[in-house]
């Protein structure tokens, strides 16, 4: 809470001054959202994330590479963006307990860096039953009647044009209840495989990308339309 006292001018001859002052108390709710991104190593796709975070001014985003986090700086975050982690370098296990400890909201972006099995064994919203550790090309493609939320005019248009990521062969398996957003679509046909998918769990919240190379589709939209939405 902030106090604020209001103080009104004497007037001319005016003898009763008990109404010229006013105390008030205001309950100021700071809206910000603080988002760390944690990287296995550089990859175009951060640079990417960060613009179309840091176009939301009441979020404060910062990035760093897995080697140079600290655990304990966690819990001064809302939000904690893995990309392509756990890796086959790092098993982040400390991490993740950190973060379920804390109850804080997770979105994991899966790429090549990513160790599958790892990922599949330290967390409780996805399994990916990754073939021969194969990967394919998955465009997006809206689900059917998708109205979660309100979507920009064309977009429909942008993500059939866009180009595919790398995504797990295999299949997936949702532990609990989610909402997928976005779908692959392989060679054109439209499948039940998510790409992007939401989890509201009770005590954690969690997302997945699963994919890798949305860099890509910031140049298209660049090239496109001549600035970048993404």
């Amino acid at each position: 809470f902030r106090s604020l006292k209001i103080v009104a001018d004497r007037l001319p001859d005016e003898k009763n001054l008990r109404n010229n002052e006013l105390k008030i108390k205001i309950n100021v709710i700071d809206a910000h959202q603080k988002i760390l991104i944690v990287a296995n190593s550089p990859h175009p796709d951060i640079a990417l994330l960060q613009k179309a975070l840091k176009s939301n001014l009441n979020f404060d985003v910062t990035t760093t590479t897995i080697d140079k986090i600290n655990p304990d700086f966690l819990k001064d975050y809302n939000l904690i963006i893995l990309h392509q982690l756990p890796s086959h370098t790092h098993s982040i296990t400390n991490i993740i307990e950190k973060i379920r400890q804390l109850k804080l909201s997770v979105f994991y972006i899966i790429g090549t860096q990513t160790d599958i099995s790892k990922l599949n064994t330290s967390q409780s919203f996805l399994q990916i039953d990754q073939q021969k550790n194969l990967w394919d090309n998955a465009s997006p493609s809206l689900p059917e009647g998708f109205d979660v939320f309100t979507l920009p005019d064309n977009f429909t248009d942008f993500l059939a044009d866009v180009p595919p990521l790398k995504v797990p062969f295999g299949n997936y398996k949702p532990l609990s209840d989610a909402t997928v957003v976005l779908k692959q679509k392989i060679k054109n046909i439209d499948t039940q495989k998510p790409l992007l998918l939401l989890f509201n769990d009770k005590e954690n919240k969690a997302g997945f990308l699963l994919g890798e190379n949305i860099w890509r589709w910031g140049i298209y939209d660049y090239k496109e339309i001549g600035r970048a939405h993404v």
